[in-house]
């Protein structure tokens, strides 16, 4: 996506000047795409880092239980369903990460 927005900007306004000029149409235009280039960046960042944290929170649900519960008990079931909760969440963020590496 940036690559066809930094061709936009250079067939507009052209080039990056060789200075930064505040008034200038095209440097604002390149000043305005590192802003949006350096944001996607760090959301990019704090999106993997929420899936990874996601998917540790998730794989301990799924395995911390007491294997003491028997069908019927309260907790029994309460473990059930954070297991399989922490199955869709773990499933959830393999599609999601599948699907970033497809369109990579």
């Amino acid at each position: 996506m940036s690559d066809l927005v930094a061709k936009a900007i250079t067939e507009v306004f052209g080039e990056r000047c060789p200075d930064f000029e505040p008034e200038c149409h095209c440097c604002k235009a390149w000043a305005e795409f590192d802003r949006i280039t350096t944001l996607e960046a760090e959301l990019e960042k704090a999106r993997e880092a929420a899936f990874e944290e996601a998917a540790k929170v998730a794989e301990a649900a799924r395995f911390e239980h007491d294997d003491s519960n028997q069908p019927g008990d309260d907790d029994w079931w309460s473990t059930e369903i954070a297991n399989g909760q922490a199955a869709q969440i773990a499933t959830a963020i393999r599609a999601l990460s599948q699907d970033k590496e497809a369109r990579e």
